[in-house]
């Protein structure tokens, strides 16, 4: 077994971006990457008092994405915890199959001396 730490980059973890896009887009499709490009043009003759309301409306829809991230990354999380203990477990029934028979053996030969 090494020793050495895994480079986070090998592991090819979804896109932070593609990510942000898929919960933000279920809370507000107008702060998805694609909908940031289009905000100013689309509210370019916005009244003082609707651009206020919107800031409220987007603050609320930032919030909600926070949740909802951290929501996600704790699901993540214990489904990478969940498969180190699946994989933990087969490693350690492995080992004790392949010392099943050396221990038979080691008891035959103390029962038989």
């Amino acid at each position: 077994m090494t020793n050495t730490l895994i480079d986070p980059k090998a592991i090819s973890p979804p896109d932070p971006g593609d990510l942000y896009d898929q919960i933000m887009g279920a809370i507000e499709p107008e702060l998805t990457r694609a909908g940031l490009k289009s905000l100013e043009a689309k509210y370019k003759d916005e009244a003082p008092a609707q651009s206020k309301m919107r800031a409220e409306k987007y603050a609320r829809a930032f919030a909600e994405y926070d949740k909802r991230a951290a929501q996600y990354m704790t699901e993540l999380n214990a489904q990478v915890v969940e498969y180190q203990h699946a994989a933990r477990e087969s490693a350690e029934k492995k080992e004790r199959e392949k010392e099943e028979p050396m221990l038979m053996n080691l008891q035959t030969q103390i029962a038989s001396a």
